[in-house]
C-alpha cells in the first residue's frame, strides 16, 4: 500500500507539446463509411493544454476539416452518426466516425504530453537508422542516428548528428 507520508513517489517530468500538421491515414471508402483513425501521440489535451481534451474543449483540429466535420458525444452509436460526425477517445487518441468524403488522409494539430528528459532526451521510438561518414573527418564512423516511430518509413522523432576532428575523434553531438 502506498503511504503518502513515508514513501516518495517517482514522477516523470512532462511538458505540453503541440503537434502541428501531422498526417493521419483514413481508411479508404465512400462517404458514409464508418472508420477509426489513430492519432499518433496521445493523450489529446484541451485547448489550453492543462487538462484531458473533451467534447467542447479540445486542442484537436483538422487541416481540411472536410472528412470529419462535427464532433459528437463519445460512444454515439454508428447507426446514429450522420456523415461527417465523429467522436474522440482523448485518452487513447482514437477518432471514430462516419466519413463525409472519400478522403484517405488529413492533417491534424493538437496538444499532447511529452517526457521532458533534458539534455538529449529522445522521445519513444521503434526504429533507428544509422549512416556513416563516407569521407573526411570521421571516415567510417557514425555520422547520423535517426530515431523514428512507425518503422523505417515512419515519422522522425529525433536526429543526432555526430562531428569528428581530423584524428577521427568524436567532437560533438547535435540533436535536431
Amino acid at each position: 500500500m502506498f503511504n503518502r507520508k513515508t514513501e516518495k513517489q517517482d514522477l516523470l517530468p512532462v511538458v505540453v507539446e503541440t503537434i502541428t500538421g501531422q498526417t493521419v491515414t483514413i481508411t479508404a471508402g465512400a462517404a458514409g463509411t464508418i472508420v477509426d483513425v489513430q492519432i499518433q501521440k496521445w493523450p489529446i489535451l484541451s485547448s489550453k493544454g492543462g487538462l484531458l481534451g473533451g467534447l467542447g474543449d479540445t486542442s484537436l483540429s483538422f487541416g481540411t476539416g472536410t472528412c470529419f466535420t462535427t464532433e459528437v458525444s463519445p460512444g454515439k452509436a454508428d447507426a446514429d452518426l450522420a456523415n461527417g460526425e465523429y467522436w474522440v477517445d482523448y485518452t487513447s487518441g482514437t477518432l471514430h466516425g462516419k466519413k463525409a468524403t472519400t478522403a484517405t488522409s488529413d492533417t491534424v494539430t493538437y496538444k499532447t504530453l511529452a517526457l521532458s528528459l533534458g539534455g538529449l532526451g529522445i522521445r519513444p521510438h521503434d526504429y533507428i537508422a544509422i549512416t556513416y561518414v563516407a569521407a573526411g573527418n570521421g571516415t567510417g564512423e557514425i555520422e547520423t542516428v535517426v530515431f523514428k516511430t512507425g518503422g523505417s518509413g515512419g515519422t522522425t522523432v529525433t536526429t543526432l548528428t555526430l562531428g569528428y576532428d581530423s584524428s577521427n575523434r568524436l567532437t560533438s553531438v547535435t540533436k535536431s
